[in-house]
């Protein structure tokens, strides 16, 4: 007689073996996928792709319209921790970079509504531009974002300098050497 979950004499697997078998199999395939469809899909080097949202006083913005500058580009929440940390540090960089050839912008992607939005930005005290995008369409959409914070600093071309994947210290003297360096090319 056979052992259920074991291979018989003549070397084949038995029923309850190949269903174990086939479990795995689909859930290898699932995870693969998976990681597939959520790995990052817009990486250095890489043409910035262009989108439109609404910003917080209901303009839309386009990314195009900035071409020709450089362009900090950050997503983030309000329910985010590391996002609320990370405000002051841009709303400094701002300051620290006043130029007209450089842009920040930042996405929001809370479901919250743009008056719940704006009011927080207002208790935040933040001095950036803030579009909206609910839907996700293009945080997750376009850029392929795997959680907030995450930048993107885009050249003057449309390409994109670098990608920065959680929170940072952006009024840092090594990023602000950095970002006037890119300025200066």
């Amino acid at each position: 007689m056979e052992e259920e979950g074991r291979v018989n004499k003549e070397g084949r697997v038995n029923k309850r073996s190949k269903k174990y078998l086939h479990i795995a199999l689909f859930f290898i395939i699932f995870f693969l996928a998976v990681y597939i469809l959520l790995k990052p899909t817009i990486k250095k080097g890489d043409l910035a792709p262009d989108f439109q949202l609404p910003d917080l006083n209901g303009k839309t913005v386009k990314l195009s319209q900035f071409s020709g500058k450089i362009v900090f580009l950050n997503f983030w929440a309000t329910w985010c921790p590391p996002c609320i940390e990370e405000i002051p540090s841009i709303n400094e960089l701002s300051k620290k970079i006043n130029r007209d050839d450089f842009v920040i912008l930042t996405v929001n992607i809370d479901q919250t509504g743009r008056d719940n939005i704006k009011e927080f930005t207002t208790s935040k005290g933040i001095e950036f531009t803030v579009l909206l995008d609910p839907k996700s369409s293009v945080s997750a959409g376009k850029y392929g974002i795997t959680g907030v914070p995450e930048t993107f600093l885009i050249g003057r071309d449309g390409r994109i300098i670098e990608r920065y994947i959680g929170p940072r210290d952006w009024k840092n003297e090594e990023f602000i050497k950095f970002f006037n360096r890119i300025l200066e090319k």
